[in-house]
């Protein structure tokens, strides 16, 4: 005979080790949110909103990052002192 007898060492506990059902309802539910999401994108917005989601996305991560715009022009502008206009056409 190869039964053991007894109680095993598991028993007696109310819950498991390890929150699995509480995990796969996160998991569920955050999976459930982007399917949503997404379908939103497919069929509601317009084609032009698409195709400007990337941008959207980035300024958004760029604006919770903090990042300030500190682009080229920006500087030159800044740095370059008194200016005189220029004509924009010479004429022959």
């Amino acid at each position: 005979m190869t039964e053991t007898w007894g109680r095993s060492d598991t028993a007696g506990r109310w819950f498991p080790p390890r929150p699995i059902w509480t995990i796969a309802a996160f998991v569920t539910a955050l999976l459930a949110a982007v399917a949503v999401q997404a379908y939103q994108i497919a069929f509601s917005w317009t084609p032009l909103q698409r195709w400007y989601l990337s941008a959207y996305v980035k300024s958004g991560v760029i604006g919770g990052l903090g990042v300030t715009a500190t682009g080229h022009a920006s500087r030159s502008m800044r740095n370059s002192g008194p200016r005189r206009a220029r004509r924009g056409f010479r004429s022959c």
